[in-house]
């Protein structure tokens, strides 16, 4: 999107919607990772070689990076290939074995789980996600609840100046200007959880 397009969509009210909720970030073992891990009583497993592919949400893609070159720097003999796919590929990919772990926002669906019951949910890490939006004019905080953005996002309120977002508002003069709403088009963790939040 070039500078003049980007201006554009700005000036007409735009909102770009990620969940107002924590999100849980989680790892998916493929069946043959999960098979394979036994930990000694130690608690600590020395691996004997080789190479751990991941892939998935992008949000945990730094974070795996990191944790790789700490473990490649232990054990030397061991490499972990990552890879910031989205969460949907995340899942996909572990579900059809052709990588070793698949990062999602997303938690498997109960129907996932039960046709690959040797995948695993497994937490990592809390991230927190936000409702960004860009109302030319307007200065003042505004208060959007989970009701109305679902009405937003569902075509039910259209403007900025709608009775409903007036009235969770007194105060803050609106401008009669379209709501533009935005959103990932891949198949994103993100996506995921505003839709759950927004359900």
């Amino acid at each position: 999107m070039n500078t003049s397009m980007r201006a554009a969509w700005l000036t007409r009210g735009a909102i770009v919607a990620m969940v107002a909720t924590l999100a849980l970030g989680s790892t998916l073992l493929g069946s043959a990772a999960s098979a394979s891990v036994k930990l000694p009583k130690s608690g600590v497993e020395t691996p004997s070689g080789g190479t751990v592919t991941e892939t998935g949400s992008t949000l945990m893609y730094p974070i795996f990076n990191l944790w790789a070159s700490g473990y490649s720097e232990k054990f030397s003999n061991s490499t972990i290939q990552t890879a910031g796919t989205g969460s949907g590929t995340g899942i996909s990919e572990a579900e059809n074995g052709t990588i070793d772990i698949g990062a999602s926002d997303a938690y498997l669906s109960p129907s996932v789980s039960q046709s690959n019951p040797s995948l695993r949910n497994i937490p990592l890490a809390i991230s927190a996600q936000l409702v960004n939006y860009n109302v030319p004019g307007v200065t003042a905080h505004l208060k959007l609840s989970g009701k109305l953005l679902s009405q937003i996002y569902q075509g039910q309120v259209t403007n900025w100046n709608a009775q409903q977002i007036v009235s969770a508002n007194p105060g803050v003069t609106l401008p009669n200007l379209p709501i533009v709403t935005l959103h990932r088009s891949d198949s994103s963790g993100d996506t995921f959880l505003f839709t759950s939040y927004l359900s």
